[in-house]
């Protein structure tokens, strides 16, 4: 074997290097081709899907009762089916995330779930309950309409904050909402009482109506939907009537 038989050996191996590399890449172009297709095809859907994700979660922190939490997610349902079907563009996708970010509807949304866990369970009487329950919804409607800023938050908690490092907490991390809260049951009624009387006393300094008020946080989130997607004029007051005094007061 001379040195012209190595050499046509060494350049058959060193073709069949760069022949099994272009034939790689080719695999590698085809599969990135195919997966863009997938992409292009999908990412609606993957998209949707993680919306609902978070906002299912985003809802679940805040203790909003069930009926309620799935008339909240059949809105962002229907919001997602809407995107899905192509219905609504990436940029307005973009608009309604941003109104959501910038809207007080969420924050005021879980601090309104603070009534079913934390009132309503408690050994307050039924007087102190039904007062209570009065002067947290004229706090949740100050923030809801920016009577009160969403930084009072965590003043008004003060009183039923979870200690530095402690691992009972009851933690509600959302939408530029950060508090850690004791767990219902560690909380004692003068903590309680304290936490309600802030509430009562920022609503009392904003000038919030001395009543109770129920809001149909269905309605709050379609609002802001409609608002990011140009279905409702712009400027349309935060406070728009969505919610009503309670009849019973209580």
């Amino acid at each position: 074997m001379g040195n012209g038989y190595i050499g046509r050996l060494r350049g058959r191996r060193r073709g069949g290097i760069v022949a099994g590399c272009l034939i790689a890449l080719g695999v590698v172009v085809v599969l990135l081709v195919i997966g863009g297709i997938i992409v292009a095809m999908n990412w609606r859907n993957w998209t949707g899907r993680g919306l609902h994700a978070i906002a299912q979660k985003s809802i679940a922190q805040s203790s909003l009762p069930i009926e309620e939490q799935n008339q909240v997610m059949a809105v962002i349902d229907n919001f997602t089916a809407e995107f899905e079907a192509g219905k609504v563009s990436a940029g307005q996708f973009g608009e309604v995330f941003k109104q959501f970010g910038e809207s007080p509807i969420v924050p005021a949304m879980i601090v309104a779930g603070i009534q079913t866990e934390y009132i309503d369970k408690s050994t307050l009487t039924d007087e102190e309950k039904a007062e209570g329950s009065k002067d947290l919804s004229r706090f949740v409607h100050g923030v809801r309409n920016g009577q009160i800023s969403q930084t009072k938050i965590d003043d008004v908690t003060q009183p039923i904050a979870a200690p530095l490092g402690s691992n009972s907490k009851f933690a509600i991390h959302s939408n530029n909402v950060n508090i850690e809260l004791k767990k219902p049951e560690d909380v004692t009624p003068e903590e309680l009482k304290e936490f309600l009387g802030n509430a009562k006393a920022e609503a009392d300094k904003a000038g919030v109506a001395d009543e109770k008020f129920i809001i149909d946080w269905s309605d709050e989130l379609q609002k802001v939907i409609d608002k990011a997607l140009g279905r409702i004029p712009a400027d349309t007051p935060a406070d728009a009537p969505h919610d009503a005094p309670s009849e019973s007061g209580g």
